[in-house]
């Protein structure tokens, strides 16, 4: 992979273009967050106290040594995390594998520990305190709200984030997740109706119990951070619940609050800027750039589908690419897919995937046989291409498309056999599985075992996953349900958060 070798300042120079006039994280929480610490109270000017991690629960732990936990086919306890986050307000992280720090808590789910990093409340008030910038806060189509700082944690004003020692590594090795911004998303949940079960799914509602939120979120925290672990999202460094105020002795929670790795920019970005390069610009670079791009997001639907993660959501917005920093000295070596044209500069990054929602993601249990990491692949590339295609003309998204046939994927799709043992897998996750709040409608869901035969029948994505890709980007792409339009508006999946 060719590595661009760049001066702090001069990395920090380019990104620090995204700042514009701060938003103060704080008021957009104080709804939400009126039962914990008042910001400032306790001091934002340091790092807090600090205690080795906790190396969270797993339901089939390896033979692995000092305490660490091999990846594959494993899944964090679920009722572990829900009384770490919900019953104790207690904090979690997910730090990915790397090739040449191979360091005990690296690919694990961490509780981090000690008597103020390890505390929710800590984090949502040093949260509250921090600055982020306004033109580079926003909410995605499905309403998550998304916070980014730039610049490095002394110099960007959050210089209270924990060391290395928080997470159990090595002095130096949290740098490269932080050393140039910090991303924190807020996914808020209200209490909704949930039914009560009678013959044929008949009979009244009741409000959510407290209990129910807080697995509901749990459950969104696990998604987000399995992935984390196996270099399909971004790196975890926080991950808490935050609690509406209540008298009660246990408020139920409000929203779950998640700190990553910066996100740079989006593939929708990427890709948007491929669209408005003038004749006279690089367009062969910048379709070279496409095609790298990908073949890193082909790779990247692989690990996702061989973690058992079997996702609904693989689309050019939830593709994020997150800088990938190796130190050297004085000198941070930079790595990943960029692009620099007249109107933007995309600092060079790797994909990873957001937005995990417990609506379109499950986790595959090892008992269910039917599951195949081949047939996710297959089924994730294709909702990603045809989200592409939607979005944008088939000509921006060849080079894209010859990233994921230089990958394999294509040759994959041409080669695949009929799987009705998939098909079945997914009538029993997304159409026979369990009531839940806001489900995907029964008519998408059960479509999907005949579009996914159909895929394999036909060796093409086009015309493929309709009824989802209408349910999934309906709120992104204007008139997409009413006329299939792949018109998108620079600012269509965009809606500025508020002061």
């Amino acid at each position: 992979m060719t590595r661009h070798a760049e001066p702090l300042q001069s990395l920090l120079s380019r990104i620090m273009e995204l700042e514009c006039k701060p938003i103060a994280f704080g008021r957009c929480l104080a709804r939400l967050f009126e039962d914990q610490v008042e910001a400032g109270k306790t001091g934002v000017e340091g790092p807090g106290k600090e205690a080795p991690p906790e190396v969270a629960a797993i339901r089939q732990p390896s033979s692995g040594v000092g305490g660490s936990y091999a990846i594959g086919g494993e899944e964090v306890d679920r009722d572990w995390l829900r009384r770490v986050l919900a019953d104790e307000r207690g904090t979690v992280a997910a730090l990915p594998p790397t090739a040449d720090d191979q360091v005990a808590g690296v690919g694990t789910v961490l509780r981090l520990m000690g008597t103020e990093v390890g505390a929710a409340t800590w984090w949502l008030d040093r949260l509250r305190g921090t600055a982020f910038s306004r033109e580079d806060s926003y909410k995605t189509g499905r309403g998550t709200a998304v916070y980014r700082l730039v610049g490095d944690p002394e110099d960007g004003g959050w210089g209270w984030f924990p060391t290395g020692t928080a997470y159990g590594l090595p002095k130096g090795c949290i740098g490269r997740h932080i050393a140039l911004g910090l991303t924190v998303e807020l996914e808020h949940v209200l209490p909704t109706a949930t039914l009560r079960h009678g013959a044929g799914g008949a009979g009244g509602g009741t409000e959510e119990s407290s209990d129910a939120l807080a697995r509901a979120l749990a459950d969104a925290a696990a998604l987000r951070l399995e992935a984390a672990r196996v270099n399909a999202a971004p790196a975890v460094l926080a991950c808490v619940l935050a609690h509406a105020p209540n008298e009660a002795a246990s408020p139920p929670p409000r929203a779950l609050v998640v700190a990553s790795e910066l996100h740079a920019f989006r593939l929708r970005d990427l890709l948007r800027a491929r669209t408005q390069m003038g004749a006279w610009e690089n367009v062969a670079y910048a379709d070279a750039q496409l095609q790298r791009a990908g073949t890193e997001v082909a790779l990247l639907l692989r690990r996702l589908a061989d973690a058992r993660l079997l996702c609904l959501h693989p689309t050019t917005e939830h593709v994020v690419f997150v800088p990938q920093l190796d130190a050297d000295v004085d000198v941070w070596r930079l790595g990943g897919v960029g692009l620099r044209t007249a109107q933007c500069d995309l600092v060079e990054g790797v994909p990873r995937i957001t937005g995990f929602d417990t609506r379109l993601c499950r986790r595959v249990a090892a008992e269910q046989t039917e599951y195949s990491a081949d047939a996710a692949w297959l089924l994730h590339g294709a909702l990603l291409l045809g989200a592409a295609t939607v979005e944008f003309d088939e000509h921006t998204v060849l080079p894209l498309r010859a990233g994921f046939k230089e990958a394999g994927w294509t040759g994959a799709l041409n080669q695949a056999e009929p799987l009705p043992g998939f098909a079945t897998c997914l009538r029993h996750q997304f159409v026979h599985g369990r009531r839940e709040r806001n489900a995907v409608p029964r008519a998408v869901a059960a479509s999907l075992p005949e579009e996914f035969e159909a895929l394999i029948a036909t060796g093409t994505e086009a015309g493929r996953f309709r009824a989802l890709l209408e349910y999934v980007l309906g709120p992104c792409v204007p008139g997409l349900s009413a006329r299939g339009s792949r018109a998108v508006d620079s600012r269509s999946c965009i809606s500025v958060v508020a002061a």
